[in-house]
């Protein structure tokens, strides 16, 4: 018997809490059928036969049910950890929680109430998904799949139809991701850090998106936050975007392009340590674009920061980058030197021996903990350092 678990891409978008209480009574008909398979125990798994059954689970608080074979029919209630495979053929699969499979065949895929989120996965075939804005959908295969919003369509393990969910977690292979006006979620199958890892194209569309993914994310207007894994391009567009970025050292070339677009920015960079990178090819770009406000941070697993906006020029371990149109800098834990450029900045050392200089504007600068040393420049400058020189407050 297959093991019962969901996955663990899904679990990560997953709504926690509890398994919710069973009905007191089980239904004598499933989807207007007939049942031939009652399930009452619960946390017990359950099989149906290699042919056509009619699986009733609605009566227990957690189902771990696998139709194996045949054209089944199933109907689970509300349970946040139930498990549900429908096994090969044309399956019809409704439930109030937890995960259901649709595996091999043409299946239908339903989410019974808005009360609690299913994760629904169709697997192969031409499968048709109904979900709601809580459900959460899941694609396999290793081919990646396209998948739009708008038109409520999957290709990759064949031509699935979907409306309902807006929380997406893509496949292991090369995705592409098409939002709609609203809060789209998705999740590429992330490969933590490996440069060559075939990448995936997301693009939000408006509103306020989260996308998280290896490749290309592209946020629209609104409020956006973006999750780079690995090398990459993350453009915000329009809005106060949050823009993470995630790489490692290690990669020989990997380079990330972080570009924040109009509106006051958060730029996140996280390099964590590693001796192979090639500085001739590892290089990264942030650019917060033409408005003020925007924040860069920029952090090494066990090294500081060198950064100087006037040039645009910095370098954390052995990784360049190049920054245009940051204000505000946030650096490491480490020892950093970061100075500002003609506007005004907000420089913050946090931990770490940290340098601190102003330039032509009336700069804030800020070293935090240990030792620091701030100069200010020739504007109204505030500065807080353990030693500091032209500063007006």
């Amino acid at each position: 018997m297959r093991l019962l678990t969901a996955g663990s891409a899904a679990l990560l978008l997953l709504a926690g809490g509890l398994a919710a209480a069973a009905p007191s009574y089980a239904a004598e008909t499933c989807q207007g059928r007939p049942v031939t398979i009652t399930v009452t125990a619960n946390n017990v798994p359950i099989e149906g036969t290699d042919g056509p059954d009619v699986i009733d689970a609605t009566g227990v608080a957690t189902a771990l049910v696998d139709g194996r074979g045949g054209d089944d029919v199933i109907c689970y209630g509300a349970g946040a950890l139930s498990v549900v495979h429908g096994g090969p053929g044309d399956d019809l699969i409704e439930g109030v929680g937890g995960t259901a499979y649709g595996d091999d065949g043409d299946d239908l895929l339903r989410d019974a109430t808005s009360m609690f989120g299913v994760t629904l996965v169709p697997g192969p075939g031409d499968d048709e998904v109904l979900g709601d804005v809580d459900s959460i959908l899941v694609f396999g295969g290793t081919d990646g799949v396209t998948i739009s919003v708008p038109t409520g369509t999957a290709d990759g393990e064949g031509h699935d139809t979907f409306s309902g969910p807006r929380s997406i977690v893509g496949s292991p292979g090369p995705d592409t991701f098409l939002g709609a006006s609203g809060r789209d979620v998705f999740m590429g199958n992330l490969r933590r850090y490996d440069a060559s890892a075939a990448p995936d194209v997301a693009d939000g569309g408006d509103g306020d998106d989260h996308l998280e993914a290896h490749g290309t994310l592209r946020g629209g207007p609104g409020a956006d936050e973006l999750r780079l894994d690995g090398a990459g391009t993350a453009l915000g567009e329009d809005g106060n975007d949050n823009i993470w970025s995630s790489r490692d050292e290690d990669d020989p070339a990997s380079d990330m392009r972080l570009l924040g677009g109009a509106g006051s920015d958060y730029l996140n960079v996280d390099v964590q340590n590693g001796r192979r990178c090639d500085p001739q090819r590892c290089h990264d770009v942030v650019d917060g674009g033409a408005d003020r406000g925007d924040l860069i941070r920029l952090s090494m697993a066990t090294r500081g920061l060198r950064l100087d906006l006037r040039t645009g020029h910095g370098r954390y371990g052995r990784v360049g980058v190049t920054v245009h149109g940051v204000e505000n800098v946030k650096a490491s834990m480490y020892d950093d030197v970061v100075i500002g450029d003609a506007g005004p900045n907000r420089l913050l050392g946090r931990s770490g021996r940290d340098v601190l200089v102003g330039g032509g504007g009336d700069d804030t600068l800020l070293g935090g903990l240990d030792r620091d040393r701030a100069a200010g420049g020739s504007g109204a400058d505030r500065c807080r350092a353990e030693v500091s020189r032209g500063c007006e407050r």
